[in-house]
């Protein structure tokens, strides 16, 4: 069962990467076109759900490399988000769009979320790492 889940995995990402567009970005298009031919496939139902699932987890983690969500406690200019998009781009090779969400509990500064990587220079991750300290 196993091997079959990781078949399963690898089939999904290389669906998901087929997805991608030249500049790295999940296509709408390519998405349809992958999901079409998914359909025209004679596959046992249950087995057809399991590489659903796993290619929109795939698609999903895909979006996530390609939008940094910026948490910030107080006001934040939108040429700053877009300097640190930018960055990011840079950072990454590819192209990465910014996304701010106010986030009261940081207290001050901004959080950065780019995927599974969490970037923090707010005010509350300094005051939880003195509270840790002592």
């Amino acid at each position: 069962m196993a091997k079959e889940d990781q078949k399963l995995r690898q089939q999904a990402q290389r669906l998901a990467s087929l997805s991608l567009d030249s500049t790295g970005q999940v296509s709408p298009a390519r998405v349809s076109a992958v999901l079409s031919s998914l359909a025209a496939r004679t596959v046992a139902p249950l087995k057809q759900r399991a590489l659903l699932k796993q290619y929109e987890a795939a698609v999903k983690r895909e979006l996530g490399r390609s939008q940094v969500i910026i948490e910030h406690s107080g006001p934040i200019a939108d040429d700053t988000a877009a300097i640190i998009a930018a960055s990011f781009s840079t950072k990454t090779g590819r192209v990465i769009s910014a996304v701010t969400k106010p986030n009261d509990s940081l207290l001050a500064g901004i959080r950065v979320i780019l995927g599974d990587h969490v970037y923090d220079a707010s005010a509350k991750a300094r005051l939880d790492r003195l509270a840790a300290a002592s």
